[in-house]
């Protein structure tokens, strides 16, 4: 499976439900980006830099924050997968 193939899954389970791609943490994301981008911009030139900088901060931001709760939706699933495995394990007599 090709890695852009994953991130996109990632990124599509992260914006989806009521609070997914309008949700508070796509916006917090949003906001830290835009005010990274921002900086980022006003370093490299002036105020004109840092309205450049802005709109593809806020973009990036977003699309991280997105990111980063799809990959947290896998992990709940892979712990509690694993919780089960290890408890039919350990009720099985597996780790005596």
């Amino acid at each position: 499976m090709p890695v852009d193939e994953i991130l996109s899954t990632i990124a599509e389970l992260g914006a989806q439900g009521r609070r997914g791609a309008l949700g508070l943490w796509a916006i917090l994301g949003a906001l830290i980006g835009a005010g990274v981008g921002g900086y980022l911009g006003y370093l490299g030139g002036d105020f004109g830099g840092l309205i450049a900088g802005v709109l593809p901060g806020a973009l990036v931001g977003w699309l991280i924050a997105l990111l980063l709760r799809g990959a947290a939706i896998f992990l709940v699933i892979f712990v509690l997968i694993l919780a089960v495995t290890l408890g039919w394990q350990w009720l099985t007599g597996a780790f005596g």
